[in-house]
């Protein structure tokens, strides 16, 4: 069963986007890429958009300058006290290239980051605390990864391997080796902001919940070239500004 389904124009192309849900158990985000005419899509490709159960009902919508965009609803987040639960994902901005639909977060979040650090040869060097949200981009290869602590626990990693990326929560097992096909040389992108975790490549998507925790995080790039930079805000506070 095919649920929200979204339908729009890219630069004359038409291509809907639709949650797939199937006995009770809603599975990830699909597009098909096409034609629409007389009230019928037709669609020449079919591709997978999102990764791991988190990234669910896309909502498209324009920004302010006419960008195609989505927005997620983010299944699998629950606040300390029990009181609420859920989440938006950041906004992405939307293109096509060859049939495949890639989505990238918001150029606007640009204007509330600043950039603090980039790993270099020592990566045991670039370790730092989280004290609000933070930003990575680095590209596909082997080895490259990134590790979230908190005091001796790990919370999460990112690493490749292969021609996937694979994604990682050790006490989530929903979210246990999320592979995302990525061959080598592609940009990454990771976003940790608010107990989530959202990783946007030119294959795909996946968003993590994380646990909320009451001690600062930590992270650890385990490659030779990560850019990093912090947040001056929360993502969750800019959502109402790109939209309007």
């Amino acid at each position: 069963m095919w649920e929200c389904p979204q339908l729009f124009e890219i630069d004359g192309v038409h291509v809907l986007v639709t949650s797939v849900w199937e006995d009770d158990v809603l599975h990830y985000v699909a597009y098909g890429v096409g034609s629409y005419s007389d009230g019928v899509f037709t669609a020449r490709t079919w591709k997978q958009l999102t990764y791991g159960p988190g990234y669910y009902a896309p909502s498209f919508f324009r920004d302010k300058e006419g960008k195609p965009a989505l927005i997620f609803w983010i299944r699998g987040v629950i606040s300390q006290d029990g009181k609420w639960a859920s989440a938006l994902s950041v906004p992405h901005t939307l293109t096509l290239e060859d049939d495949t639909l890639i989505a990238t977060p918001h150029q606007d979040l640009e204007a509330y980051a600043v950039s603090v650090h980039q790993a270099g040869n020592d990566p045991g060097s670039s370790d730092a605390l989280l004290a609000g949200g933070a930003d990575y981009t680095w590209i596909s290869g082997e080895p490259t990864a990134i590790e979230f602590t908190a005091g001796e626990k790990t919370v999460a990693t990112i690493r490749h391997a292969g021609n996937s990326l694979i994604l990682n929560v050790p006490d989530n097992a929903a979210f246990r080796d999320v592979h995302i096909p990525l061959p080598d040389g592609n940009r990454i992108r990771a976003i940790i902001d608010q107990g989530l975790l959202e990783v946007s490549t030119h294959s795909g998507l996946v968003a993590v919940p994380l646990p909320f925790l009451e001690g600062p995080a930590c992270t650890r790039p385990l490659s030779w070239r990560v850019t990093i930079r912090w947040y001056q805000t929360t993502h969750r506070q800019v959502l109402n500004r790109v939209e309007q």
